[in-house]
């Protein structure tokens, strides 16, 4: 019988003092998980985590935002029912980029906790040992690859001219690796449900299952259901 991987406490090393991983872990997170998972369980360390992610949402939203507050704009000035002047405009493209602030650094950390809480429920139910510090690190390390999809999109978005986009579509399409491609002409509650769902994000979803299932020793089928599940129901949730 193959012995279970059992990670030490925070505690469990010389001298009794906790273990550090800094910036270490969000980096082993992308390109060595199985160790990264082992950091995870030793240090539930999220701060570090959350600096990049908050660095890399003002960097998404510096590069997006000029074409972000020109489709604001635009479709204010499309809106045939409410007589905007010159001010108001700008206010749109003001409270547009705010919104889009919030969104890309407030929003995740939002979804850690709510990945986390969920997670921990259902380790509990099964009798896992593993605490919701240990699966809010876990969430937080992993968001750290959809926060580089955001930079990727930004970068994106930054190549053609602000004044070429005039629709939200045309953003979320900058770069083509999410569900809206299946509905360029969707309306933009569709857009942005679609849009939720890149290549990155997936990233991020399959490394939670792959931690949850060795952390909370789930077979890694209903880790994988879990952690997509857990994102289908915050993306519900954000579009109310």
């Amino acid at each position: 019988m193959k012995t279970p991987v059992i990670f030490p406490s925070p505690t469990e090393v010389e001298g009794e003092q906790p273990l550090r991983a800094g910036f270490l872990l969000p980096r082993d997170m992308l390109f060595a998980p199985a160790r990264a998972f082992g950091l995870v369980a030793a240090t539930r360390e999220w701060l570090p985590a959350l600096l990049i992610v908050v660095c890399i949402g003002f960097a998404s939203v510096a590069l997006v935002a000029p074409a972000f507050s020109n489709v604001a704009v635009e479709t204010a000035k499309a809106d045939r029912t409410a007589l905007l002047s010159a001010r108001d405009l700008a206010d749109v493209g003001r409270t547009a980029l705010a919104l889009l602030v919030v969104q890309t650094t407030l929003y995740p950390a939002l979804g850690w906790l709510f990945t986390a809480a969920t997670l921990t429920m259902i380790a509990r139910f099964r009798g896992a040992p593993s605490t919701f510090s240990t699966f809010f690190s876990l969430a937080a390390n992993a968001g750290v690859a959809a926060a580089l999809g955001e930079l990727m999109q930004g970068l994106a978005v930054r190549l053609h001219p602000p004044s070429s986009y005039h629709t939200w579509a045309q953003i979320a399409l900058a770069l083509p690796l999410n569900l809206a491609i299946f509905a360029p002409h969707g309306t933009d509650r569709e857009i942005a449900f679609l849009s939720s769902f890149d290549l990155f994000t997936a990233w991020s979803l399959v490394l939670i299952a792959y931690g949850f299932a060795q952390l909370a020793r789930v077979r890694l089928t209903t880790a994988l259901s879990i952690s997509f599940g857990i994102a289908l129901a915050l993306v519900i949730l954000v579009g109310l």
